[in-house]
């Protein structure tokens, strides 16, 4: 049987086109909530709004422990439930605590485990979340990559091909899945607010980089202090983000501005339709840069490494760091070439999916388990205990020094130099062989 796992609201979203797949197949599943997020406006709310299954097991993480040791008690619970359940595979998605914990309770369990949403990359190692990408992809399984760069990012990695597919964003399903229940919602929510479409910017902030860091937290505010002269701002606040502002002697600067309107934490589709309507957004989510791509929504981007960089390639998004003259810097410019931005991309392909990820994942699962095509399968490579990495020509035989390796091939690159995910389009082929050795010890001992 197979245990998806899942603690924060992200996740929730993002696995809501798989549960419902699931459960139209009458495929077997266990859901297990882990808690990482026990706010119910932040989590539970989701649950009811998009009709998700309730858990099968919640784990009683406590309110109180530290980070650390939060993810330490998830581990242990977790390795418990699967040991309990007898699960087959473990499927998570994302980058959260809850992710890596059931990255190495499935590992420690001897339970194939399943990444979805994998090969993402900031190249930034202060980010708990990039650890947690890094060390859960290099822990699974399999791995399904949401993107053609992600794919990439991972095998440059050193991560096998074929235990990697790319399926595209969860996320984008959900988008185009309850699109009109969207638009109709968001209509609705702009005359709660007395807003008017595509006249005033959304902003969300909760990065633990922007949030926790006062410097930072004060330059991205004055920027939205100084915004607010030119254009309605609407900001539904993270807990995290108004404690931070509570104690710091910050809040009231937002709350006493007329232009500003500060909301709790909104329900899917008021935040989706606020985002659709938006002349622009100004966010840290990572959620919210993909959301943005199906309805065009120029984004600004207040953080200094991204490991979704396939936005900013879009000509959708910019990335200004959390300093106040370059955000408005990036409003300023969009109020002069925002028609042409969008009708740039209009047309163009979504590097996040088309809304067919859920089916893919789900497809590539059962197959995966039915053939058992795990990385976990512990290999015999006694015959050929020599890894050496080369560089062929598509059409050339590999040389003869290397007769008595077995080829894998771990990436192409195209005639102008530039990685390929498929090899129709390769020029040079990066492979990865395992090669036998000859000394005189070892035909001893074969002799």
């Amino acid at each position: 049987m197979l245990v998806i796992t899942a603690g924060t609201r992200p996740e929730l979203l993002k696995l809501a086109s798989l549960f419902e797949i699931f459960e139209k197949k009458g495929e077997e599943y266990l859901f297990v909530w882990t808690g990482q997020h026990y706010d119910y406006e932040m989590s539970r709310v989701f649950i009811e709004e998009l009709s998700l299954p309730e858990p099968d097991i919640t784990l009683d993480i406590p309110r109180d422990e530290e980070e650390v040791q939060r993810t330490m008690t998830m581990i242990i619970r977790l390795y418990n439930v699967l040991k309990n359940n007898q699960g087959e595979m473990t499927a998570s998605l994302g980058d959260t605590d809850s992710v890596i914990a059931s990255a190495l309770a499935s590992t420690r369990a001897r339970i194939p485990f399943v990444h979805i949403e994998s090969g993402y990359r900031s190249w930034d190692l202060t980010m708990p979340e990039e650890i947690n990408r890094i060390i859960a992809d290099h822990i699974a399984a399999f791995l399904f990559a949401p993107t053609k760069l992600s794919f990439l990012n991972l095998i440059h990695e050193g991560i096998p091909r074929n235990y990697i597919s790319i399926v595209g964003s969860p996320l984008i399903d959900i988008v185009y899945k309850y699109d009109k229940t969207i638009s109709s919602i968001g209509d609705k929510t702009l005359s709660n607010f007395n807003l008017e479409k595509e006249n005033y910017l959304l902003a969300t902030i909760h990065r633990q980089e922007n949030v926790d860091n006062l410097a930072n937290l004060r330059m991205i505010l004055k920027a939205l202090l100084e915004l607010s002269n030119k254009m309605k701002i609407i900001i539904p606040i993270h807990p995290r983000t108004k404690k931070r502002l509570h104690e710091a002697g910050l809040y009231g600067l937002l709350a006493e501005n007329k232009n500003i309107i500060i909301t709790k934490p909104l329900d899917y589709f008021r935040f989706i339709g606020l985002l659709r309507n938006s002349y622009a957004t100004i966010t840290d989510s990572g959620g919210v840069l993909e959301e943005a791509t199906v309805y065009k929504v120029p984004v600004i981007i207040p953080r200094k490494t991204i490991e979704k960089p396939e936005i900013l390639a879009l000509g959708l998004g910019v990335l200004t760091g959390p300093y106040t003259s370059n955000i408005i810097r990036a409003f300023n410019a969009l109020t002069k070439v925002r028609s042409k931005v969008i009708e740039n991309i209009r047309g163009k392909e979504n590097p996040f999916g088309n809304g067919t990820s859920g089916y893919k994942i789900y497809n590539r699962i059962l197959e995966i388990r039915d053939k058992q095509e795990y990385r976990t399968i512990s290999p015999d490579y006694r015959e050929t205990p020599l890894v050496v990495y080369t560089l062929f020509k598509k059409t050339q035989t590999p040389y003869p020094m290397y007769n008595d390796c077995l080829r894998e091939d771990l990436y192409y690159y195209n005639d102008k130099g530039v990685a390929s995910t498929e090899i129709e389009e390769a020029e040079t082929i990066v492979s990865r062989l395992r090669c036998k050795v000859d000394t005189i010890w070892l035909r001893e001992y074969l002799s």
